[in-house]
């Protein structure tokens, strides 16, 4: 899904809200609870499932805004196929996906995160709720030259 960020914003929908709708609609949520003689039931609201087979009908899909009006989510986002993982990874029951490289022979670590950040906050949109870090040679040189600093002070 690609939102037009500047345009949800203006409409008064987060990322997330839209997200979560998807999520919604492919997954289901549950509604209630369905107690009947000492049984409980949850009762889970979601799209049919050939209707989850093929790509959603972003138009049959709403959001509301900060206002509290509904938004058609294909006023804001389309539907692009793509690739994702194979497969999801969990540490400590979170979710979790490890992306690694190398350093081009002179090039500077310290210039290569940078562009990595740069090109993330260009082209990703990075749900509520998740957290990229950095980690590796950089994170190593970095706690090193603030232990070294905290220890001449």
């Amino acid at each position: 899904m690609v939102i037009d960020r500047k345009y949800a914003y203006n409409l008064g929908v987060t990322i997330g809200d839209a997200a979560r709708e998807i999520a919604a609609a492919m997954n289901g949520i549950i509604t209630t609870i369905f107690r009947q003689s000492g049984s409980e039931y949850s009762v889970m609201l979601k799209l049919r499932e050939e209707d989850r087979k093929k790509l959603l009908g972003l138009e049959h899909i709403f959001v509301a805004s900060n206002t509290g009006k509904l938004v058609f989510l294909s006023n804001v986002a389309q539907l692009e196929k793509g690739m994702g993982p194979i497969s999801i990874r969990h540490e400590n029951q979170s979710r979790i996906n490890h992306i690694t490289g190398n350093i081009i022979e002179g090039k500077q670590i310290n210039e290569v995160e940078q562009k990595i950040r740069e090109v993330l906050g260009n082209n990703f949109i990075i749900p509520e709720g998740m957290i990229v870090t950095y980690e590796g040679q950089w994170q190593e040189i970095t706690e090193t030259a603030s232990n070294v600093r905290r220890n001449n002070v």
